[in-house]
């Protein structure tokens, strides 16, 4: 978890994941997940949404990244940690700290529900869906909401 500040007053910008993905690729640059941007494959990570509402200078916002690969998202921590300037378009932020969490999730093995007050986004390749029981037609775009 990033731990942000914003540094100047800024209108919410609904276009921000672009420019936010953008940043977190950026961190990725160098290493070995950098291949990963232009592969067509999923990418390996996601993020949360810091910026629930306008902003003012000195408020505080965080940012989740979450990745089931711990080297990815040490060096994701590690580049925020030494560029802490992380700019969204017109919103500007210092990332103040970067923190990790070990949401207890059950036994391995086990079913559980987590929840969310926000929308999640999974990304499956064509070639996995049979196993998830995903039956859709080749090209077919296909988008759910669940909340």
């Amino acid at each position: 978890m990033a731990h942000l500040s914003a540094r100047a007053d800024a209108a919410y910008q609904n276009d921000y994941h672009h420019k936010l993905r953008g940043r977190l690729w950026d961190a990725l640059g160098g290493t070995d997940y950098d291949e990963r941007h232009d592969g067509g494959e999923p990418p390996g990570f996601a993020y949360s949404n810091p910026f629930p509402y306008d902003l003012k200078e000195g408020n505080d916002r965080k940012l989740l990244v979450a990745s089931p690969e711990e080297e990815l998202l040490a060096n994701v921590a590690t580049d925020l940690l030494e560029e802490r300037e992380l700019n969204v378009s017109e919103m500007r932020f210092h990332a103040d700290d970067v923190t990790s969490l070990e949401p207890d999730v059950g036994e391995p093995g086990t079913r559980g529900t987590i929840e969310t007050n926000t929308s999640l986004f999974v990304r499956i390749p064509p070639w996995r869906r049979e196993e998830y029981g995903i039956d859709y037609p080749s090209g077919a775009v296909v988008e759910e909401v669940v909340r």
